[in-house]
């Protein structure tokens, strides 16, 4: 891993692209007991409802041989079915090593974490499956549906929220902007298993995912292990 060192605030980061394309960070924190590791999509709501480009061509998402364009909301609902691991609920499996995770979505990126002071190469173990496969199935989806308009529904009783939301939709009229990163109920109900299979495919490849991790980790310790668990590659395409 390169080195490099941030003289004016005594910081040292670790760099390094791995065979698969991940980017890797590392922020070394001598002596901190906290660890903590991000795996960052470049996939967020500005991706929604909009075209993609390979290799300077610009073309719908494929599913099954069919271009269609990404629902609003679509980052955001895979967000929550990404914590299924073979069925199992990875928040479970990081409360028992003792560590908290979470995620959220924004504009422009998808972003998974935990935060650990023990166990943290299993904690990071099973962040990297977490983001390695898709194994949600039709029923799953459909029922997290229900969920996540409800979810919708919370924010639309936010007095900021409603502010921003309304401004946001006067002020632009094409960009996705003026959507919730959520989505609207039409358009949570419209996202399938296929669409969120082939958003996954497409832009959870290796190449499109960054790790960022902060701790008292040794990087040559760090690198020997991705290097050894590297995520299988999805997409043959070069993403832009």
């Amino acid at each position: 891993m390169k080195r490099k060192l941030y003289k004016k605030i005594d910081e040292i980061v670790y760099t390094t692209t791995l065979s698969n394309g991940m980017k890797v960070y590392l922020l070394y924190k001598k002596g901190f007991n906290e660890k903590t590791a991000y795996v960052v999509s470049k996939f967020g709501h500005f991706d929604s409802n909009r075209y993609i480009s390979f290799n300077s061509k610009k073309v719908k998402i494929d599913i099954n041989g069919k271009k269609v364009k990404i629902p609003y909301g679509a980052a955001h609902f895979l967000e929550h079915r990404m914590f299924s691991i073979d069925n199992i609920d990875a928040t479970s499996l990081f409360a028992s090593y003792g560590a908290n995770c979470n995620a959220y979505t924004t504009y422009e990126k998808t972003t998974y974490y935990f935060n650990t002071q023990n166990n943290f190469y299993e904690c990071l173990d099973i962040l990297l499956k977490m983001v390695n496969s898709f194994t949600s199935t039709s029923l799953q989806i459909e029922n997290e549906k229900d969920i996540i308009i409800q979810e919708a529904n919370m924010y639309k009783e936010n007095p900021n929220h409603i502010l921003n939301s309304t401004l946001y939709k006067q002020a632009y009229v094409n960009h996705p902007i003026k959507m919730d990163i959520i989505g609207e109920k039409q358009t949570i109900e419209n996202t399938s298993k296929e669409i969120l299979e082939a958003i996954f495919n497409t832009f959870y490849d290796p190449s499109n995912l960054s790790l960022v991790v902060c701790g008292d980790i040794d990087h040559n310790e760090l690198e020997s292990y991705l290097n050894n668990n590297l995520l299988s590659k999805k997409n043959c395409k070069k993403i832009k």
